[in-house]
């Protein structure tokens, strides 16, 4: 059997889970809104993504896009990362660190940075 035992510490890092519990009190608690967009009245690249996150739920890839474009790409990070955790968990590796620090090409960078400018032009256009 498995000699390692498995807590959600070693999925998940104590920041993480820090953090993403702030997020859920600050949407639970404070009716939780935008940052960028009540400050500059526009939306910032990440507005939509809560939606769009939610639309994936539903299995519905076209409102999902709909709402933000990096939807997609972002939650199949975060399972990859997850995935990776879960097996260093249980197999004692540490293949996860090659999800957390990856070795980007140029041309991979500015593809990201073009994709995230687009996807907020679209969102300012759309009023997101």
């Amino acid at each position: 059997m498995f000699k390692t035992k498995i807590t959600l510490y070693k999925i998940l890092k104590k920041e993480e889970l820090f953090y993403g519990l702030l997020i859920l009190a600050a949407i639970f608690f404070f009716d939780y809104e935008c940052l960028v967009k009540s400050i500059f009245h526009i939306p910032c690249p990440g507005c939509g993504l809560t939606r769009a996150f939610l639309e994936l739920l539903h299995f519905n890839i076209i409102g999902s896009l709909s709402y933000n474009i990096l939807a997609i790409p972002l939650i199949l990070y975060f399972i990859g990362l997850f995935g990776s955790r879960i097996v260093d968990a249980i197999q004692g590796t540490t293949t996860s660190k090659e999800w957390e620090n990856p070795q980007l090409s140029t041309s991979q960078i500015l593809i990201i940075v073009l994709v995230t400018l687009s996807n907020w032009g679209l969102n300012i256009v759309r009023g997101l």
